[in-house]
């Protein structure tokens, strides 16, 4: 029998302040120790935290039927609509089938160039910031350059379409589905017994209103044959032309990549800034690594799997910043994990962020090491104790995309430059994703 622990009653008040000011710590502290199952929450309103790998591979993998993602992103409804990373079990599939496609390896040396073109528009950013003395947000700078690239290689390949009002209004939308305010609207919720209470508010309205403006944009181009898409937008009009989908649907779509498709990556970029700033023994390490094949230039598509340091950098960083800091299932039917009963409906919350810190399964968890990737060259690796693109059926759909995009990134960047952060740490902040507290405000040098 797995040993459960109940979190509520006073217990769950001492750590409350925790859980809404720095969900993921406060978890990691109170998952600590011989506890493989923690209930948490009072009376009926409560879900159940899992701990352990085995815990994981059952629900994602082994009888994942019975546990599917559910309305545990109600809150994105407004923005996403029926896309692919909110949708139900039955939608999900169907789309997953048809989206598939469109983020296969194949067409990674077509999306190389353009990678490699906003990289250089990015170095020379940092070129002007090293010469003048200017200490760029990194925050916001390498989400911008995610965004770029995203934009570039899903819908359109030009190098104006995104503009910057649109990235700060998906700031805006991030930071009201923080777990702060996410907790609020459900108390609320409960407290006036209606679905609506405590929504979003006017100020993220507009918000919401250009992000649907610009996906019918894009898609319009599209359809009417104004612009030339790239595979993920063409894959939306084929199948709007033929009668598979609406074209809601579609926009739907465009809009999930809008919203999801270049935080993670972007979010991942500002943790590897950070990372590179502090650990200058592996920091030099790498940079000598991707000298020697490249000898300052950027990296050749064909060169990124030669270079082990970087990869084995970024999963590092990946291990103790997993973007994707959580997330839920819910059981359809009443079920078992290794002996614990699970009762139909009960929610069940997962994190990688706290799996990686588990002093049980990673030594010295705390410690920034890459030679814990040491031998694995398999850019993503399935296993159930390392989990920054989730796992099973649902695993992240551009998980290779988005390593790839980082490999090239770092690769270039990394050879030139380096970075000083004046802070220890810049905090965590939770949402959907973990992020800075405090902005990375950086000096950049000369490497």
């Amino acid at each position: 029998m797995n040993k459960l622990q109940n979190v509520n009653g006073l217990k769950l008040l001492m750590n409350l302040p925790g859980l809404l000011k720095n969900a993921p710590d406060t978890l990691t502290s109170i998952s600590s120790g011989e506890k493989d199952i923690l209930r948490v929450g009072f009376n009926k309103d409560y879900f159940l935290f899992l701990t352990r790998p085995e815990h994981y591979k059952y629900v994602l993998k082994t009888n994942s039927p019975n546990f599917p993602r559910g309305k545990s992103a109600g809150d994105l409804k407004p923005i996403l609509g029926n896309g692919i990373f909110i949708s139900g079990e039955d939608d999900w599939k169907r789309q997953r089938h048809y989206l598939a496609p469109a983020f296969h390896t194949k067409f990674f040396e077509e999306f190389y160039p353009i990678v490699l073109e906003e990289t250089g528009l990015f170095i020379g950013m940092l070129e002007n910031a090293a010469s003048k003395g200017i200490r760029p947000n990194f925050s916001f700078e390498l989400k911008k350059l995610a965004a770029r690239i995203s934009f570039r290689t899903m819908f359109v390949n030009e190098k104006d379409l995104l503009k910057d009002e649109l990235l700060h209004a998906l700031d805006m939308i991030y930071e009201n589905a923080s777990f702060y305010k996410h907790s609020m609207r459900q108390a609320f919720r409960l407290l006036f017994k209606r679905e609506d209470a405590f929504g979003y508010g006017s100020k993220v309205k507009p918000a919401f209103e250009l992000i649907d403006k610009t996906a019918w944009a894009i898609f319009e181009d599209s359809l009417t044959g104004r612009k030339q898409p790239m595979e993920f937008v063409t894959v939306l009009t084929e199948e709007v032309n033929g009668g598979r989908i609406e074209k809601q649907e579609a926009v739907d779509e465009i809009k999930n990549i809008i919203f999801a498709g270049y935080d993670t990556v972007g979010e991942t970029l500002t943790w590897l800034w950070f990372t590179l700033s502090k650990e200058k023994k592996y920091r030099q390490i790498l940079r000598e690594e991707v000298y020697s094949k490249c000898g300052g230039d950027p990296p050749k598509y064909e060169q990124l799997q030669e270079m082990n340091m970087l990869l084995m950098f970024i999963k590092e960083t990946m291990r103790l910043y997993p973007v994707v800091w959580a997330f839920h299932r819910i059981a359809r039917e009443n079920d078992e994990i290794e002996g614990y009963p699970v009762k139909k409906n009960e929610w069940i919350m997962m994190s990688p962020y706290v799996l990686h810190r588990n002093r049980d399964l990673w030594n010295e968890p705390l410690v920034f090491n890459p030679y814990r990737f040491e031998g694995d060259s398999n850019t993503v690796p399935v296993r159930y104790d390392y989990l920054p693109f989730g796992q099973g059926p649902h695993v992240c759909l551009g998980n290779r995309l988005g390593m790839f995009e980082l490999q090239v990134i770092i690769g270039a960047i990394v050879q030139k430059y380096d970075f000083v952060y004046e802070r220890e740490h810049p905090g965590i902040f939770a949402d959907i994703l973990i992020r800075q507290k405090n902005k990375l405000f950086m000096d950049v040098v000369k490497g």
